[in-house]
């Protein structure tokens, strides 16, 4: 029981620090470099509205907290590697709904 409450913690922790990150990003008080998102998307965003801005604006926050976590200064008993886990299988989640539309 103490094992799972720790891991709905954790997993609450993760999504406080994601909003924190989209709030400071959003704000442009985090320099995310365009490129972190695709390599393709500074060509996509020259002379034509950005598709799906909110998710691309997620996916930052979600590359820029996966970072943030591999920074921490310990594993605090295995959570931060889980936050980690968790945060690219959300990128992966993220890159494949904005797939999704271009088909």
């Amino acid at each position: 029981m103490r094992s799972g409450f720790l891991a709905i913690c954790g997993l609450v922790a993760l999504f406080g620090l994601i909003s924190v990150v989209a709030v400071f990003a959003q704000n442009r008080s985090i320099p995310v470099p365009v490129n972190m998102v695709h390599p393709n998307v500074s060509r996509v965003m020259k002379g034509r509205r950005e598709r799906h801005p909110e998710l691309r604006m997620a996916l930052r926050a979600l590359m820029r907290a996966r970072i943030l976590l591999n920074k921490a200064p310990h594993d605090f008993k295995g959570h931060r590697a889980k936050a980690e886990q968790l945060a690219t299988q959300a990128i992966q989640q993220v890159r494949e709904a904005i797939a999704v539309d271009r088909k």
